[in-house]
C-alpha cells in the first residue's frame, strides 16, 4: 500500500475486500456489477485509489452491507451473522480472510466457542514459545 494513502481509504478498501471475499465474489464480478474494471477494484482494496461516494453506495448494495460497514461497522450491523468489528481485525492476508469466511459458515455456537478456546490456547502457547514451533499441537520433531 502506498505511504501517502489515507488510513480511512485503506480501511474502506480492506473492508470491501473482506466483504467481497466473504461473499465469494471475484474482483472482476464486483467490478462488472458497479461498472469498473477488476484493476480498479484492486486499487480500491489496496487504498491506492479513493472510492467515490456513488461507487461506495453501489458497492454496499452489491455486497449487501450498510455503507457504515465499509467504514468499520460491525458485521452484525452490516446484515451478516458475525459480531466482530472488521476495523479491529488484522485482515490483510488471504489466510485471514479464509479463516473469517470459514468461521462465518459455522452456525453452531458451541462449536464457535470451542474454536475460540482453541485459538486462545494456541495464542497463549505461541506467546510462551514464540515463534510457533507446533508443540501445542504435537507437531514438534520430538512429539510421538
Amino acid at each position: 500500500m502506498p505511504h501517502d494513502s489515507h488510513p480511512i481509504d485503506r480501511l474502506v478498501g480492506q473492508n470491501i475486500r473482506a466483504f467481497r471475499t466473504m461473499r465469494k465474489m471475484t474482483q472482476g464480478a464486483l467490478g462488472e456489477r458497479i461498472g469498473v474494471t477488476f484493476q480498479q477494484i484492486q486499487k480500491y482494496e489496496q487504498g491506492i485509489n479513493r472510492v467515490s461516494s456513488s461507487k461506495l453506495v453501489e458497492i454496499a448494495k452489491v455486497l449487501d452491507v450498510r455503507m457504515s460497514a465499509l467504514f468499520g461497522a460491525t458485521l452484525q450491523e452490516a446484515g451478516s451473522d458475525g459480531e466482530m468489528a472488521l476495523s479491529s481485525l488484522p485482515v490483510g492476508s488471504k489466510t485471514d480472510l479464509m479463516i473469517l469466511q470459514k468461521l462465518a459458515g459455522i452456525r453452531d455456537e458451541r462449536i464457535k466457542r470451542k474454536l475460540i478456546d482453541l485459538i486462545d490456547a494456541l495464542a497463549a502457547d505461541q506467546a510462551v514459545s514464540s515463534p510457533f514451533d507446533g508443540s501445542a499441537l504435537g507437531l514438534s520433531e520430538h512429539a510421538n
